[in-house]
């Protein structure tokens, strides 16, 4: 990320990254498929906590109520939001980087669906579930990309928070 901040991501090369990181080009391809994979590399991670802190939440706990509540925790942290600001740029800004991203994206849904469908059961068969982690990691998606293009809101999870109620309220004013 050093080097995509200094030189840009296309200018940046697989040599200098190995070279920074202190590897051979060859143990960095065993890592990653692609330079567009060093800046996602963290995206299962996030999968893995959201699923997590979505297990957690309280079983009497509206599903809509449980995205809200794991998204907003994995803002709130301020320690991370100027290192998430800047990542989110730099996928914004590379269109190979942005396209896999919303590929991952795609699977996120899917888990997150999943997971959904077995906090409520009674859901199943309905595509109740896909359209909640759906339009929850499009509100995530939309929140990013206006917070890291320079909204006037500068924190995160305000604007994050602010994102989900505008969904909650819906389009009745429009």
């Amino acid at each position: 990320m050093e080097l995509f901040s200094k030189h840009g991501f296309e200018e940046t090369t697989v040599d200098e990254i190995a070279a920074l990181a202190e590897i051979s080009q060859r143990t960095f391809f065993r890592y990653f498929a692609t330079k567009e994979d060093v800046v996602l590399a963290d995206y299962s991670e996030h999968l893995a906590e959201l699923i997590t802190l979505l297990q957690q939440r309280p079983d009497n706990e509206h599903p809509w109520d449980s995205l809200r509540a794991i998204f907003h925790s994995i803002t709130a942290d301020l320690t991370h939001q100027e290192e998430m600001r800047h990542k989110a740029a730099i996928i914004l800004s590379v269109p190979s980087i942005y396209a896999r991203s919303l590929a991952l994206q795609a699977q996120w849904e899917e888990q997150l669906a999943a997971a959904l469908e077995i906090r409520e059961p009674e859901t199943g068969h309905t595509i109740l579930p896909e359209l909640m982690a759906a339009a929850a990691l499009g509100i995530m998606r939309v929140v990013l990309r206006n917070w890291s293009q320079g909204s006037t809101e500068n924190n995160l999870t305000t604007l994050l928070d602010s994102g989900f109620h505008q969904f909650n309220v819906g389009f009745e004013n429009t």
